[in-house]
């Protein structure tokens, strides 16, 4: 795992060299382009002045308004032939010479893209691996503890160090906007399924209802349910009032509201999504406890 950071490291460190070095060879490029456009562009111009002579030696030649000129004249007129014809020889040898210093550079240039993005591909391979594999071992991990807590009857705590960043249980702020599980918010300082529906750790997702409750819950404070109760128990503790909804088997016990300051607690076969905004009451004395699947 260090190596493949090590690697990324490494790839970032030399990026901008191998970039600004790609930015240098583009620009000469251009420049070079550029010259070559300018060089054909003068080469046309020699050769259209060759066929204004060429025309204008056998318009001589037929007798076409042409005076008659001397041995000097047709001396200077080759004498100019010659130096367009050399000078067009020397822009196609130009040319050649160009173009064969180019290819080189746009090769090199293609070779570094070329092997930049296939480190960046094989890095981010990398990378995929490791997550998927710390996703699997928590995931493991997770179904260790859950299988711990009902086999000894006690709940297991999972360390933060072990939830995914935004997973339910992690932490977060009110307006962080951290909880990225779906059907989750941040409530009491942690990410935790919105009210209502219960967490279940084997989908890692939140659902409207379980196909088997566990024996964990997410707490809703300063709420409760006010006249859906199904059983009630006097003088009890929150961990014998939890022991209690989860062997409950005169009905399923999904939720229960529980009062410290009277220790009493409400069992209830409902959650508030069941309930309605009449029957759910914001109360300073109780919690509202919703239970996550099995």
């Amino acid at each position: 795992m260090a190596c493949g950071r090590f690697g990324v490291v490494l790839i970032i460190a030399l990026f901008p060299v191998v970039v600004q070095g790609h930015i240098s060879d583009t620009k000469r490029i251009n420049e070079m382009t550029s010259s070559l456009v300018k060089l054909e562009n003068e080469n046309y111009l020699i050769s259209d002045s060759l066929v204004e002579l060429d025309t204008a030696l056998k318009s001589h030649a037929a007798g076409v308004n042409i005076p008659a000129e001397t041995d000097e004249t047709e001396a200077e007129i080759d004498a100019m032939i010659d130096r367009l014809e050399s000078r067009v020889l020397a822009l196609q040898r130009f040319f050649e010479r160009e173009k064969l210093k180019d290819t080189p550079v746009k090769v090199m240039v293609d070779a570094v893209k070329t092997d930049m993005d296939a480190k960046v591909k094989k890095n981010d391979a990398v990378m995929k691996d490791i997550t998927d594999h710390v996703k699997d071992a928590v995931n493991n991990f997770q179904s260790k503890l859950l299988d711990v807590n009902r086999t000894a009857n006690v709940e297991v705590k999972i360390p933060d160090s072990a939830l995914f960043q935004g997973g339910i249980g992690a932490p977060c702020s009110d307006y962080g906007g951290e909880c990225s599980a779906r059907g989750s918010e941040c409530r009491d300082g942690k990410c935790q399924c919105k009210t209502g529906i219960s967490f279940s750790p084997r989908q890692r997702a939140c659902l409207d209802r379980c196909p088997e409750y566990g024996v964990t819950y997410q707490i809703v404070p300063e709420h409760i349910i006010r006249g859906f109760n199904r059983l009630t128990l006097n003088d009890t503790t929150l961990t014998k009032c939890m022991e209690r909804c989860s062997t409950e088997r005169s009905f399923v016990c999904r939720s229960f509201d529980f009062f410290p300051r009277w220790e009493q607690c409400y069992l209830s076969a409902d959650v508030m999504k069941d309930v309605g905004d009449d029957a759910w009451e914001n109360n300073p004395e109780g919690n509202h406890y919703q239970r996550d699947c099995k």
